[in-house]
């Protein structure tokens, strides 16, 4: 059954559904009310976007499934209002990205050069780096060996505004609230990331934080930029048929950060309530 309920602010309704943390994280600390806000109508500006994301999970030897669907909606939403995007990610997600249909991306650093400078840059579910230079797991587990260093974009990221998305802590933006990931997250000391962002959505699942984003932009653009469930259910699967696997299992699957479908389904339709509600749809 749907958690959703009316609120008087749509933004905050946003956040509130996009917050839910049923995988019991206990992101509640690392919140920023008026998060959603602000990232959408800064990027209701955008000129041109880069989309930031690739996951590598070292057990599986394979990029997740969480931050890929988020993508596929930004670059969706964004190409409704004529923005143009490039998706940059690593060679380490690079099979499983091309083989789901991402074949524009580009790779960071091999083919960076040729990319113009973007007026914005969004990260979604990607990791960021460690005080001390490594990139590690929410396991605490050292990936450098197996992560690009695409966070550099985030680090001198010179006009451009960049938006970070993440669930964890150790994700690109949330250099933000790092020092609350420290005090709050498990394994804080060990995974918090230093890459901050200018805006930063935290989210139960960086797909959802994602859904928040393009349900946040659609209210300030006037009209709904959201996936349907059946869009975004069509994304996951090619995905998962690509190679995509789910972290927790370990195996390519229809899941997110270990959470069925239907979980995510049933809070993207409450995105739909809110942006609809508010648009007399």
């Amino acid at each position: 059954m749907s958690s959703f309920s009316p609120a008087p602010d749509p933004f905050g309704q946003i956040e509130a559904i996009i917050a839910r943390d049923p995988g019991h994280r206990g992101i509640a600390p690392l919140l920023l009310p008026g998060s959603v806000a602000a990232a959408a109508h800064s990027l209701v500006d955008a000129e041109h976007v880069l989309l930031i994301t690739g996951f590598f999970i070292e057990r599986a030897g394979a990029c997740e499934t969480d931050g890929l669907g988020g993508t596929a909606a930004l670059r969706h939403a964004l190409s409704a209002l004529d923005v143009p995007t490039i998706i940059v990610s690593d060679r380490f997600c690079e099979p499983v990205m091309r083989a789901a249909g991402f074949d524009d991306m580009v790779l960071y650093p091999d083919a960076f050069p040729l990319v113009r400078a973007p007026s914005h840059g969004v990260a979604i579910e990607r990791v960021g780096r460690h005080q001390d230079g490594t990139y590690r797991s929410m396991r605490g587990t050292d990936i450098t060996a197996m992560t690009g260093p695409v966070d550099e974009l985030f680090l001198d990221p010179g006009d451009s505004i960049t938006i970070g998305i993440g669930d964890g802590g150790n994700e690109m933006g949330m250099g933000k609230v790092r020092e609350r990931v420290i005090d709050s997250i498990p394994r804080g000391p060990q995974i918090a990331t230093i890459v901050p962002a200018h805006h930063l959505l935290v989210a139960g699942t960086g797909d959802w934080g994602a859904w928040g984003l393009v349900a946040g932009l659609s209210l300030v653009v006037g009209r709904s930029l959201l996936p349907s469930v059946e869009q975004a259910r069509g994304w996951l699967d090619r995905f998962v048929a690509a190679g995509a696997v789910d972290p927790f299992s370990l195996v390519a699957e229809a899941r997110v950060d270990g959470l069925s479908w239907e979980v995510g389904a049933a809070l993207l339709r409450d995105l739909h309530r809110v942006v609809d509600a508010e648009l007399g749809a």
